[in-house]
């Protein structure tokens, strides 16, 4: 008996302990730097824009349900981040950028070749957003 509710105890802390972290890492990062740029939604526009995600659009969602909605193709991110200038706002615009890149609609989207040109895409993508550390790039202007 005492074996079980062990058990259940690690695994209730594998489930919810994650989430817990998570969310006191953007809580942290989310006070306002003023010298950024821009905001959360501003860098999500920019990005869309940059790398030619063509039917893509950018809204505003409830607080806590930032995602990329595949069949609308649109990028949703919570007003506290579309419009805040924060570390955690333009992180969470980014991730939400390149799970665009991870869906199959994207490989469909493409062309003919679509293993090829997707590859290509992604590949554009982490070559100039995720290998020069888009928190940075952004900061520094």
């Amino acid at each position: 008996m005492l074996l079980a509710i062990a058990l259940i105890i690690i695994v209730l802390c594998i489930i919810f302990l994650p989430q817990f972290w998570v969310k006191q890492v953007i809580k942290k990062y989310s006070q306002p730097i003023d010298a950024l740029p821009g905001t959360g939604g501003e860098l999500a526009q920019h990005l869309v824009k940059r790398f030619e995600m063509e039917g893509v659009n950018v809204e505003t969602t409830e607080n806590g349900n930032d995602h990329y909605d595949p069949e609308s193709r649109t990028i949703r991110l919570s007003e506290e981040h579309f419009d805040a200038k924060s570390l955690a706002a333009i992180t969470i615009a980014a991730h939400e950028c390149v799970i665009y890149f991870n869906q199959p609609a994207v490989c469909c989207d493409i062309g003919k070749d679509t293993a090829g040109k997707r590859h290509h895409a992604v590949s554009r993508f982490n070559r100039h957003v995720l290998t020069h550390n888009i928190t940075y790039v952004y900061l520094t202007g």
